[in-house]
C-alpha cells in the first residue's frame, strides 16, 4: 500500500491491534476497530487510506467468516463492494474483487 505519514503509521497499529483481538477471540472488539479505520479514513483521497479503510472492512468480513458469522460477513463483503467498487486505486479494486470472489463463496 502506498501510505505515509502519522496516519498511516496509526492505521497500521491500529489493524495490527485489531488482528490480534481477534485471533484471541475478542471478535467484537476487533470489529469494533475495523469499523473505526474503515469510519475514520473511508472517505480520504489519499490512495493508502482509502486501501487501508476497504481493508479494515475486509478484515471485519474475513474476522466474522471465520467466527462463524456468516451472514455478517456477507453483509460486510457487499459493504465494501458497494462503498469501493468504483475505486480509482488499484489496492482498493484488488480487494474489491477479492471480496466478490469470497462472497460469491459463501452464497
Amino acid at each position: 500500500m502506498s501510505c505515509s505519514g502519522t496516519l498511516c503509521g496509526t492505521t497500521t497499529t491500529t489493524t495490527t491491534k485489531a488482528h490480534s483481538l481477534a485471533a484471541l477471540g475478542r471478535i467484537e472488539e476487533a470489529i469494533a476497530i475495523y469499523d473505526d479505520v474503515a469510519a475514520r479514513f473511508g472517505a480520504a483521497s489519499e490512495p493508502g487510506l482509502v486501501e487501508r479503510a476497504a481493508s479494515a472492512i475486509f478484515d471485519k468480513a474475513s474476522t466474522l467468516k471465520e467466527a462463524g458469522r456468516v451472514e455478517e460477513a456477507a453483509a460486510a463483503y457487499r459493504a465494501l463492494i458497494g462503498r469501493f467498487g468504483a475505486a480509482e486505486h488499484a489496492e482498493a479494486r484488488h480487494i474489491v474483487k477479492r471480496s466478490e470472489k469470497l462472497l460469491a463463496v459463501l452464497k
